[in-house]
């Protein structure tokens, strides 16, 4: 499995395309390019970062995984201290200059795994993940307080002010599988992705609005600003859909051809296609005007980069040097794409502008990339 140990954003307002890199560096690789500023080092060394957002006025969100209660003065922490090294944070950055407004901690006394990290205009963040916890924190009505035993899925939304909103397992302990990607619509409706092939739409309050599953595998989602669903996923049926019933018994998910759907509120299929380039999907992304762009690896192991109009015609393909499992993409605002995700040591793998020392991992290491250009920073894990 590939770890997702970064995302990154823009600001919505922004009028240049200005990037946000937010990863784990040791203090000894912190010599980064010029282009490269600002560096504001978070936490006490022990964190991964699950994603950031940006509020409209400019706050940086930032949300992960801690060893221990993080240092400083306004934390919270809901639960129990753990003594194993990840459980989920919230934190509230201001810019100017930068420095923690608060930060929560959520933890139970097993692990937890972050998958999807959204942030709204109004600076609600809400996380979705996988807790092997029993006594994860969940919220008074919560659909599913009590599951994770077993690599349950989670999600909770945290307010502006830091306060938990909702918390809750995404199904019992047998019948869940963990989360696996996380899309909000603009009235504040989470669509979480668990248990490879469920989709579940939870309202601005936490409580199931619907459940859809897949004959096949999903692997991640989007939402366009008219409120349908872009889902890129796997099966070996004829099409992929989504229906408001579960598979046949003995039935199961599979990986065999990639598809790219597009489906409305109700979770009936607007356009689909095959996703000719790509054997498996990581990320999706969908800019203003609607077109689509899927992140994902090839038969030959190579990084793919699909771009596809509303209705799902091809509009280019593009393969990348060097083997790589992007984790996040999104549209910078002068309409480039820009990747982010974990990459194998690859001397063919291009990072112009880095040190030498930063250029290859014994592991994997973190990359950013934009489709004109890369950055990439050595991080083994």
């Amino acid at each position: 499995m590939h770890a997702k140990p970064f995302l990154m954003t823009v600001p919505r307002l922004a009028l240049s395309p200005i990037l946000f890199f937010v990863t784990h560096l040791p203090a000894t690789q912190l010599a980064l390019p010029p282009a490269i500023s600002n560096v504001f080092r978070f936490g006490g060394g022990s964190e991964q970062i699950g994603g950031t957002g940006f509020d409209s006025a400019g706050n940086l969100f930032i949300a992960g995984m801690a060893q221990g209660v993080l240092p400083g003065s306004g934390v919270s922490l809901i639960g129990s201290p753990s003594q194993y090294p990840s459980h989920v944070f919230v934190a509230k950055i201001t810019l100017n200059p930068p420095a923690p407004v608060w930060i929560t901690e959520i933890t139970g006394s097993g692990q937890e795994y972050i998958r999807g990290v959204t942030v709204t205009p109004s600076g609600d963040v809400i996380v979705a993940g996988t807790s092997y916890s029993p006594d994860f924190p969940t919220t008074t009505g919560a659909p599913f307080p009590a599951g994770g035993y077993s690599g349950g899925g989670f999600i909770l939304k945290v307010d502006s002010a830091g306060k938990l909103v909702y918390s809750t397992y995404l199904g019992d302990s047998t019948a869940d599988q963990g989360a696996a990607a996380l899309g909000v619509d603009g009235d504040g409706n989470a669509f979480v992705v668990h248990s490879s092939n469920v989709v579940t739409k939870l309202s601005s309050s936490g409580a199931i609005v619907s459940t859809w599953f897949a004959n096949g595998t999903i692997d991640t989602l989007a939402l366009d600003g008219s409120g349908n669903t872009v889902i890129a996923g796997t099966t070996c049926a004829s099409a992929l859909v989504l229906s408001a019933n579960p598979p046949p018994a003995g039935t199961s998910p599979c990986i065999a051809t990639s598809f790219w759907i597009k489906v409305n509120s109700s979770a009936s299929t607007l356009f689909s296609t095959k996703l000719a380039n790509v054997s498996e999907p990581y990320t999706i992304a969908v800019d203003a005007a609607g077109n689509s762009y899927v992140a994902g690896g090839s038969a030959n192991e190579a990084l793919v980069v699909t771009k596809l109009s509303p209705n799902g015609s091809a509009v280019y393909s593009s393969t990348l040097i060097g083997s790589a499992a992007p984790s996040t993409m999104l549209i910078l605002t002068d309409g480039t794409v820009a990747i982010g995700g974990s990459a194998a040591p690859d001397p063919d793998f291009p990072n112009p502008g880095y040190p030498s020392a930063m250029r290859a991992g014994s592991a994997r290491s973190d990359f950013l990339r934009r489709l004109s250009g890369l950055i990439r920073v050595h991080r083994d894990f």
